[in-house]
């Protein structure tokens, strides 16, 4: 469906705004955490993901911590919210690191 401006807003996030800075970002951070270990033994039927791989998926280091540590997983888990696939994956590991700070 076409909306006055012209833009189609049935079309699928990646044919919407293929050149513009922010779908550059999504796909290069798409790419990033689809070469990661984390997501390789996800798509593997492994749940139990090591807190080292997870923690690479967020960015997370030793500095990572209270509210950068929270805005890197918000941040990231907002930029993929609508993928079908990455969704639930970041969810679990998002799960996964909320069960290991509050142990």
């Amino acid at each position: 469906m076409e909306t006055p401006g012209g833009f189609d807003s049935v079309r699928p996030r990646a044919q919407s705004r293929a050149g513009s800075i922010d779908e550059q970002r999504w796909r290069r951070e798409r790419l990033r955490i689809v070469a990661t270990r984390a997501w390789q033994l996800w798509m593997s039927g492994v749940r139990d993901i090591p807190s080292a791989e997870t923690k690479q998926v967020f960015r997370i280091d030793s500095y990572a911590r209270g509210e950068l540590r929270e805005t890197k997983i918000t941040r990231l888990r907002a930029m993929f919210a609508d993928d079908q696939e990455l969704a639930p994956f970041l969810d679990h590991l998002i799960e996964d690191l909320n069960r290991e700070a509050t142990a």
